[in-house]
């Protein structure tokens, strides 16, 4: 690769920031550095959560590295690893960035550091669902951030709600994804492999997280962190026609055979839906749907 080549390459520093626990971090993450692996860029992982490690099971099998340590050293070991241009993607601990000053002068300094080598810096900013307050204290905490990060603002739909915290306009949405594609996602050790190739048995599972992968992407935010042609290029992977199961909730995986069961039930279920509390609507809903789907 010439140098032309490797300066126009994507190479920015991701930080997912907010202030407390639970918040979907590590979700985020997971799916920020899927899309830097579909469009092949490499991509350094940074692990600065030292009170949930959930990094090292579903971040496992990308170039990770611990920065719990102090802040000098962690800010050498950031920089020596992406010398090489890779992205950079932080996973960060509500706890350091509460109360770390050390650890929030680490993360100033190495943005601005980046930036002057031609990154851009992003701080993803996490916020779920009925977390009362947490929208407004997030925003306090990360002014200090906003000289050296372009701030993305991210609600987690973690519950399915969707209650938006009062005031609080969001860049990209995480919708709420049922346990059992969960379960898939963290046993094939993330989303790219099931993207890529599938999980043996479970190809309509497959397709809805492709799908989900596909409704994160394809926002406003995310294109802004990525661009409007590479996100454009992933189309043809992620954007699949999926069989609904909705509003059926998907506690555990569902192998082929009984995903579509469960297609056959929630179909069941939103034909009744509109009408739930007069059954005699009820029962005129069930019989439209016998002679619209049965034969």
């Amino acid at each position: 690769m010439t140098t032309k080549e490797h300066k126009q390459r994507m190479r920015c520093v991701v930080a997912p920031l907010t202030n407390a626990g639970g918040e979907g971090k590590t979700w985020v993450s997971m799916m920020i550095q899927s899309i830097f692996q579909l469009l092949h860029e490499p991509i350094v992982v940074a692990d600065a959560d030292q009170g949930n490690r959930a990094a090292r099971v579903v971040l496992g099998k990308v170039h990770l590295i611990d920065i719990s340590e102090d802040s000098e050293a962690s800010a050498a070991k950031l920089m020596a690893q992406v010398e090489g241009g890779q992205s950079l993607l932080i996973d960060c601990g509500a706890n350091a960035l509460a109360s770390s000053v050390n650890f929030n002068n680490m993360l100033a300094e190495t943005a601005e550091t980046l930036r002057g080598d031609g990154y851009e810096a992003y701080g993803l900013c996490v916020v779920s669902a009925n977390k009362p307050g947490a929208a407004a204290a997030l925003k306090r905490l990360v002014t200090r951030f906003t000289p050296y990060f372009k701030l993305l603002w991210v609600f987690n739909d973690r519950d399915g709600s969707n209650r938006v915290p009062e005031g609080f306009v969001a860049d990209i949405t995480v919708r709420n994804l049922d346990p059992g594609f969960v379960t898939l996602v963290h046993d094939a050790g993330g989303f790219t492999p099931i993207v890529l190739h599938g999980v043996d048995g479970h190809q309509h599972s497959s397709d809805y997280i492709s799908a989900y992968l596909w409704s994160f992407a394809d926002q406003e935010g995310i294109r802004k962190l990525f661009g409007d042609a590479q996100i454009n290029s992933l189309s043809a992977l992620l954007n699949r026609t999926v069989k609904r199961v909705d509003p059926m909730r998907i506690e555990r995986p569902l192998a082929d055979e009984e995903y579509l069961e469960t297609v056959w039930k929630a179909k069941h279920l939103r034909a009744i839906w509109p009408t739930l509390g007069d059954v005699d609507a009820m029962m005129r809903a069930l019989e439209d749907f016998k002679k619209t789907h049965i034969r």
